[in-house]
């Protein structure tokens, strides 16, 4: 027993740092200014992309993906979220795939071009506060990762990428230490008995 007891304890702490299935994709968005398919810092927006569930790899509908959610910061103070969205929700795609260290997210369209007058796969607008922007449409027939925005009467064009963030299940967590708190205890109660 006594042999098998630091190993049960090092495997329980363990679990503490691995995260778990997620009850929530969420994306961060970096976007460059470099348009040139090479995401390069600075970041000039950012943004986040999340929603319930994790549908695995492949192309979805985002109006199938339940609770989504769009934010993003552009340099001119201001924020694009869901009530930006102009593109008919219907014909927006979101690809995820997953590479040997992160999953990826891209944003495409049924159609070659969306439909409204920015064209792009997802196009954001703050008609109030002149912001838009767009994302490269499949009809470019590109890598679907550049991206245009208008802030501030400032033209800016690039390069985004969109990388998972681990999200990690507090059950779990609470289950690991309650875990090592057992193990801790009869570690501590066999050392007694010696």
């Amino acid at each position: 027993m006594k042999k098998f007891l630091l190993p049960s304890l090092i495997s329980a702490t363990s679990l503490l740092f691995v995260p778990s299935e997620a009850n929530a994709l969420n994306f961060k968005l970096n976007l460059d200014a470099t348009f040139d398919n090479t995401l390069t810092e600075p970041f000039v927006i950012t943004g986040n992309f999340s929603f319930d569930g994790d549908p695995g790899d492949g192309t979805f509908a985002l109006e199938s993906l339940s609770n989504f959610d769009f934010n993003f910061s552009l340099p001119n103070g201001s924020t694009l979220t869901n009530t930006n969205i102009i593109t008919p929700v219907e014909e927006v795609l979101i690809i995820i795939s997953s590479t040997e260290t992160n999953r990826r997210v891209q944003f495409s369209n049924v159609n070659p071009f969306g439909s409204t007058i920015l064209e792009g796969s997802i196009d954001f607008a703050d008609f109030n506060n002149p912001t838009f922007l767009t994302f490269e449409p499949p009809g470019n027939e590109g890598n679907l990762n550049l991206y245009a925005a208008l802030a501030n009467n400032n033209v800016i064009s690039g390069t985004y990428e969109g990388v998972a963030v681990p999200e990690f299940n507090s059950t779990l967590s609470l289950l690991s230490f309650g875990a090592l708190g057992i193990g801790l205890t009869i570690f501590k109660n066999q050392k007694l008995k010696n």
